[in-house]
């Protein structure tokens, strides 16, 4: 796939994705959540192990908001036309995986490059984040749900990973706890198709600075990885942020190896139209960890939409 052959395809589907929702989400719907994207940044999309590389298990994006933090509070009169106070708190909000927004995050992963082979890869993640409230305390739950459109490996349904956090205040910010579980299709070799353990994650806000982390851990009898996602994001402006991203190191317990070490850089902008509310999203991130089949190069293309 050329260079200019993938471009179109992302500004087709931004396109296609901003219209479609423009056109039929209600605008005017009220709701006990707030809005502000997942976990992403946070949480995360983790995928399983590749078909040329069964042993070792890839992870895939979690978030983010890209897509990539998490939600929560009231939209009421926080957006206007031109950047409030309001604008700012939404801003921090999205890239903050405790915070309560409820959000329907869109992404295409596009790989450029892997090691091992020449070839490219896109999936597209459909990714919501809602928060809720049970027996007195908050919750965020996130699905993740990857398809894989082409490249080296068999195009379908990828992994689909569902958490619930229980979001409580500590040490001067938010601690999230609770189970994350991962669905793998059946593809007939064995292996264990559901993985589940628990997740953690801390974050704390100083200034305009948004800083911690977030584990997570897949286990079964033939699976037992962790992943790590750091927190680090800076709100330039009301409608600018930058962060590392949905960034997941990733360690398999079982074959005692890194099998993912992305580093990267997340631009995130909120966009208005009308009562709509936007977040678009670009992270680049390059892969130190070089096994064969893992990605090298790989490029996130968000659209969260906020909901009322």
């Amino acid at each position: 796939m050329g260079a200019r052959r993938v471009l179109r395809c992302q500004a087709s589907l931004v396109v296609a994705l901003a219209t479609a929702l423009i056109s039929h989400v209600a605008l005017g719907q009220e709701s006990g959540f707030s809005a502000n994207p997942v976990l992403s940044g946070a949480p995360y999309l983790i995928d399983s192990a590749q078909e040329s590389n069964a042993d070792a298990v890839t992870p895939g994006m979690l978030n983010q908001g890209g897509v990539n933090s998490s939600f929560g509070q009231s939209m009421t009169n926080e957006l206007g036309a031109t950047g409030t106070a309001g604008d700012q708190d939404l801003a921090t909000k999205l890239v903050d995986p405790t915070a309560s927004v409820t959000t329907l995050n869109f992404q295409n992963r596009f790989v450029s490059s892997f090691y091992g082979n020449s070839d490219q890869q896109n999936t597209f993640v459909f990714q919501p984040v809602i928060p809720y409230k049970a027996f007195g305390t908050n919750h965020i739950f996130r699905a993740t749900m990857p398809y894989r459109l082409d490249g080296p490996f068999q195009d379908g349904l990828d992994p689909v990973t569902l958490f619930d956090l229980m979001v409580i205040p500590a040490f001067q910010g938010r601690m999230g706890v609770g189970p994350v579980v991962s669905f793998a299709p059946n593809n007939g070799k064995g292996r264990d198709t559901i993985q589940a353990g628990p997740a953690v994650g801390y974050v704390t806000q100083k200034g305009k600075w948004t800083l911690g982390a977030f584990n997570q851990n897949l286990i079964s009898s033939d699976t037992n990885v962790s992943f790590l996602q750091p927190v680090i994001a800076y709100t330039i402006n009301p409608k600018w942020t930058i962060s590392a991203g949905d960034l997941q190191e990733g360690y398999d317990w079982k074959s005692d190896q890194w099998v993912s070490l992305p580093v990267g850089f997340q631009v995130g902008r909120l966009v208005q139209f009308g009562k709509t509310t936007l977040r678009l999203a670009y992270n680049p991130q390059y892969n130190f960890r070089d096994l064969d089949g893992n990605p090298e190069w790989t490029h996130l293309f968000g659209v969260g939409l906020v909901v009322k």
